[in-house]
């Protein structure tokens, strides 16, 4: 019997050996598939591609409410979204360009549906489309989670987003742009100034 005693100790630290592996492997295995888990739910949404359809935007109006923008099945063949953020450099060199073009008289906007969006405050954003004297509706989508695919849509600034009547996006550019941006959508909108 002493042998059999003797021949057990050996294999014990073996097995204790082999536990604590096994145990590791395990709690590997646990933490990466965590890791993968968190990595799909942490994802970003895939910016807006041409021919991507935006039926609406829920956003909030000048006075905080809330306001549902219209893109799809809007009497204007077109939706303009001017996309700006009040600390954008780039955006203040194109506001005043921005004013003229929103400064188009009645019957050529009638068009088109012209907003400007921001991912500011409501009442930053009307300060600041104030002080550039812009003659547009401004939206803010600050309420909005960066989950939200909608605030892809201001997340460069400053950008230009043009949409149809049936809410697909045919354009979208550089703020600085807006003779090509005309151009571009000249063709689908009987007034490249209205743009």
């Amino acid at each position: 019997m002493a042998r059999n005693d003797e021949s057990d100790q050996p294999r014990l630290p073996a097995v204790m050996f082999l536990a604590v592996l096994l145990s590791l492997t395990a709690q590997l295995a646990v933490a990466a598939q965590r890791v993968l888990t968190n990595d799909r739910s942490n994802a970003l949404p895939a910016p807006y591609a041409l021919g991507d359809t935006v039926r609406f935007l829920e956003a909030r109006g000048s006075d905080g409410g809330p306001v549902q923008l219209s893109l799809a099945g809007a009497e204007a063949p077109a939706t303009v979204l001017y996309a700006f953020h009040s600390e954008c450099v780039h955006c203040r060199a194109v506001a005043p360009a921005w004013a003229e073009r929103f400064a188009v008289p009645d019957a050529a906007s009638s068009r088109v549906q012209r907003v400007a969006v921001t991912q500011e405050d409501p009442t930053t954003a009307v300060r600041y489309a104030s002080r550039f004297r812009w003659d547009v509706d401004v939206l803010s989508l600050s309420h909005m989670s960066p989950r939200n695919r909608a605030l892809l849509l201001v997340s460069r600034t400053p950008w230009v987003f043009v949409f149809d009547s049936a809410g697909v996006l045919r354009h979208h550019g550089h703020g600085s742009d807006l003779a090509r941006i005309s151009h571009k959508w000249g063709q689908a909108s009987a007034s490249r100034r209205s743009l």
